[in-house]
């Protein structure tokens, strides 16, 4: 995006454990193929590689990071980032 010259207003990072990423795909790990467990294992790997150098580097850059907790209720993770973008 940098690259491009696009400029986030907001960049929302949801923090969720990995265990319950395996747990909310539990029932989709044979239909869907992001969550399939070899897949999901790898992405979560590169995401856990590559999160502190993306997270710093927006906020640094852009001051646009928004943190929200993945364990709240879809509601409100909606309300944050509603918040956040107003």
């Amino acid at each position: 995006m940098a690259r491009l010259g696009v400029v986030p207003a907001n960049v929302f990072l949801t923090r969720i454990s990995i265990q319950e990423v395996y747990k909310r795909t539990e029932d989709l790990k044979n239909s869907d193929f992001a969550s399939f467990r070899p897949i999901l294992a790898q992405r979560l790997r590169y995401l856990e590689a590559n999160l502190p150098l993306v997270t710093s580097f927006y906020q640094r850059i852009y001051n646009s990071l928004v943190e929200i907790d993945g364990f709240k209720s879809k509601w409100f993770m909606e309300d944050a980032a509603m918040t956040a973008i107003e």
